[in-house]
């Protein structure tokens, strides 16, 4: 039978189906969610108060070249944060994007057919429109684009009659209907977005949680980093040279929901042409930035960068905002890794604290261990 507590979750999931939760901004519903641009999506970092920015470090070693390295450490002391590809996410949820795929072959073959010129696809299932788009067009020659002078669109009408040709290779080039869903399909598999092209580095609002430092710190081991954002505000973004400018309006907020959203109509405005900037905000708020609402007390943020972006240097790794503090888990070996903590932020002027676990709630609580100021 289900205790009280479960009874109170399950009434706060019903009533936070219909919610989207965006870091920096109040409840919302899904609607409301897509109708935020980019711009205001960004301008959510500069907000009052200001967000301040955290990362869980497992500070662990690992062998690189035969020798031991630990890379939490030496981004501590090189000022420097990791941007990883999407795929290397713990969460296979994680920029992904969620599709009709029977919906996209659909829509591929009527935009083929008009495409290179064909009288509209009327059909409004997959097997139809096959049958439809067969009966006029009998060789995968002719499938052509006419009057464009859109690479994307001439690349993917490509794709289409390539792709129908091989499928028909069996029959000697003899194409049915299956050939058309199969190409249909290629197309279809080519318009959904890879995020591998991006890099992304990810942030938190506290360095109180517990969960984070569970999960993320090696167990409270490790430390948690808070940088300063002291110059990155709106009163002195001025100030900021370009390469800074286009570091901080390039940190957005993540959103957070039960339901996945429909990318099915985002794609399918792709499947025959360049994605444009607003279909890449689209993407933002529907995929990169998206997740689970089991994952909202991460309060989390992301900074977002092509991975040519000139910012990225070696290793993936972008210099970022100065560090304004270090807290250590409260589970730090006392003997060997807090004193070599500490000798690093003391050589960085960096304030340094030990996280104190409550006595009397299962809070932590920061302890001042060093003090740049003396």
């Amino acid at each position: 039978m289900m205790n009280d507590f479960h009874r109170q979750i399950e009434e706060f999931l019903s009533a936070a189906s219909s919610k989207v939760y965006i870091t920096g901004f109040p409840p919302m519903d899904e609607s409301s969610a897509e109708a935020l641009t980019r711009e205001q999506l960004q301008l959510a970092f500069f907000g009052d108060p200001p967000v301040r920015l955290f990362h869980y470090y497992s500070d662990c070693e690992t062998e690189a070249s035969g020798k031991a390295v630990n890379h939490s450490r030496d981004a501590l002391r090189t000022g420097t944060v990791h941007l990883s590809s999407p795929g290397a996410f713990n969460d296979p949820f994680e920029c992904t994007v969620p599709v009709d795929i029977e919906r996209l072959k659909l829509e591929a073959i009527r935009q083929c057919a008009s495409i290179i010129g064909m009288a509209p696809i009327e059909s409004d299932t997959l097997d139809k429109a096959a049958a439809e788009f067969l009966g006029r067009q009998c060789s995968p020659d002719d499938c052509r684009p006419i009057n464009s002078a859109d690479e994307n669109m001439k690349a993917s009408v490509s794709l289409f009659r390539l792709s129908m040709e091989n499928s028909a290779l069996e029959r000697n080039g003899v194409v049915e209907a299956a050939d058309v869903m199969a190409a249909a399909r290629a197309v279809a598999d080519s318009a959904i977005p890879s995020f591998d092209q991006f890099r992304i580095f990810c942030f938190t609002q506290s360095p109180l949680n517990p969960t984070m430092w569970a999960h993320y710190a090696n167990g409270h081991r490790g430390f948690c980093v808070e940088y300063d954002r002291s110059a990155a505000t709106i009163e002195a973004f001025t100030r900021l040279d370009a390469a800074q400018k286009r570091l901080v309006t390039s940190i957005y907020p993540v959103i957070y929901g039960l339901p996945r959203p429909d990318c099915t109509s985002i794609v399918e405005g792709g499947l025959f042409r360049s994605i444009d900037s607003n279909t890449f905000d689209d993407y933002i708020k529907q995929s990169i930035c998206r997740k689970a609402l089991h994952w909202g007390l991460e309060e989390e943020w992301r900074l977002i960068l092509y991975k040519g972006d000139e910012l990225i240097g070696d290793n993936d790794l972008v210099s970022f905002l100065p560090v304004k503090a270090v807290y250590a888990g409260a589970l730090m070996d006392e003997e060997k890794s807090l004193p070599e903590l500490r000798r690093i932020c003391e050589d960085s002027e960096i304030d340094l604290y030990r996280m104190i676990p409550g006595s009397q709630t299962f809070e932590l609580r920061p302890q001042l261990v060093f003090s740049a100021e003396g």
